[in-house]
């Protein structure tokens, strides 16, 4: 990936402020790059977007994968996602506006009552599953 502040982001369709970036998704090596610097969602998000990149969308196993080498280096518990849930039409969302065809949820985490302002994080480590945080925690 890229650079991003924290989370995880990519050049290309699936970028992210803070964390990871990558530079093109097509790769055979990990394009993902973990800025270790702790943000809040919307922090991290700003971010990415200024650099032309945006908060990682994990759309298959393959990303999945560079996700979870990638996360091993944070110094955060969790990492940032470009994954929203929206109250008003209760489900989940890419910002990079992919649909959510991959998920990676740990259990009893994709269901269930969801805070509005609930964003995606994926754990740094144990199984590397997403799991829901409030966009105001600050993480890589």
């Amino acid at each position: 990936m890229s650079s991003s502040a924290n989370g995880v982001t990519t050049d290309g369709m699936s970028s992210s402020a803070n964390g990871v970036t990558t530079d093109g998704m097509n790769s055979s090596t990990n394009p993902l790059l973990l800025v270790q610097e702790n943000k809040t969602w919307n922090e991290a998000l700003r971010y990415c977007r200024d650099n032309n990149m945006e908060l990682v969308s994990v759309h298959n196993a393959d990303v999945q994968k560079w996700v979870e080498e990638t996360v091993k280096n944070a110094t955060s518990g969790h990492v940032w996602l470009g994954l929203r849930y929206t109250c008003v039409l209760n489900f989940w969302f890419w910002v990079s506006a992919q649909s959510i065809q991959y998920e990676h949820w740990a259990p009893s985490n994709e269901t269930g009552a969801i805070d509005c302002g609930t964003t995606g994080a994926v754990k740094s480590s144990e199984g590397y599953k997403w799991v829901p945080l409030l966009d105001t925690e600050k993480l890589n």
